[in-house]
């Protein structure tokens, strides 16, 4: 495994296993193939310290779908549901094919899973901070717009207000 980017730790520290690492799938990014959850399933299980999480981002996906594909709330959320199955699929069928000894530390969760009243909290947080901060605003924007691209145009255009209540 090659780490392009390390936060909060060192390679040092992961090879050791002393943190539960976690792979956020985003359900339209065609990367995430059979294969590539196998294997990152794999990795996981083996560098984590206790745990290993294959989170399936399915609901997020909805903003997606209303943002990209200018898709009504409940057709976009329908279909944010239906574009995750098979990725979910594929999720077990990675944790299916490990040992028993790996296969005991892998967790497939959803994005409902985390959200709780520790995640609001620091969601309010984020966004107070947001607001307040321009510094924080324009690192966040400047990133975001980056990995979006020419749609960026768009979304200044014509904001969406909704994408906030999803996150």
């Amino acid at each position: 495994m090659r780490y392009a980017d390390i936060f909060n730790t060192t390679e040092k520290d992961i090879e050791a296993c002393t943190w539960n690492p976690y792979l956020g799938i985003s359900v339209r990014n065609r990367y995430f193939t059979q294969e590539a959850i196998t294997g990152y399933a794999r990795w996981g299980a083996t560098h984590a310290k206790q745990r290993f999480a294959l989170l399936v981002v399915d609901i997020i996906q909805r903003v997606n779908n209303e943002v990209f594909e200018k898709a009504p709330a409940a057709k976009a959320f329908e279909r944010a549901l239906r574009q995750s199955d098979p990725i979910r699929e594929y999720c077990q069928n990675a944790v299916a094919a490990l040992p028993p000894e790996l296969r005991a530390k892998v967790v497939i969760i959803e994005w409902a899973d985390i959200v709780d009243e520790t995640y609001a909290w620091n969601r309010e947080l984020v966004f107070e901070y947001f607001d307040s901060c321009p510094e924080f605003k324009e690192y966040l924007v400047n990133t975001v717009s980056g990995n979006l691209g020419s749609i960026v145009e768009r979304l200044k255009a014509k904001p969406s207000e909704h994408v906030a209540d999803t996150f």
